[in-house]
């Protein structure tokens, strides 16, 4: 009564416009953006894109103690009602951020190696299309 039922629970994601389901409640949006989720249950949000690895995040329900009091002092009724409902509850957190991971395979990489010899001065070129991908070069035996 105090409370209301429902709670609004930001989401976001790097990259933006992943696509996020709640479960039980099998709401879903995009981010960034929010869900509006029962205060009653605890959600696992599932986080998917394509081209990445899916994620999960959890939503706990906390018992709000300064509902319940309000609810106590005010009779039996907001009691009944809240504890029906779910109304003591508040979900945690209020925002959910979650980065999601690449799934590219090394397939997905072109890497380019040149190596220039100018005037005896040996110097080595390397460039990736995927950040974070290193190269070892190393003098072969003779």
């Amino acid at each position: 009564m105090m409370n209301g039922t429902r709670q609004t629970v930001a989401i976001q994601s790097t990259p933006a416009g992943a696509t996020v389901t709640a479960t039980p409640a099998g709401a879903a949006a995009t981010t960034p953006g929010s869900l509006i989720l029962e205060r009653k249950n605890n959600y696992v949000l599932t986080f998917t894109a394509d081209g990445y690895e899916p994620a999960e995040a959890q939503l706990r329900r906390e018992m709000n103690t300064l509902i319940l009091v309000l609810d106590i002092l005010a009779g039996m009724v907001g009691v009944v009602v809240d504890a029906v409902t779910g109304g003591w509850y508040q979900l945690e957190p209020e925002t959910v951020s979650v980065t999601l991971r690449s799934n590219a395979g090394l397939e997905d990489i072109t890497v380019r190696l040149s190596v220039l010899d100018a005037e005896e001065r040996r110097t080595v070129e390397f460039e990736a299309t995927r950040p974070g991908v290193r190269v070892a070069v190393e003098k072969l035996a003779e």
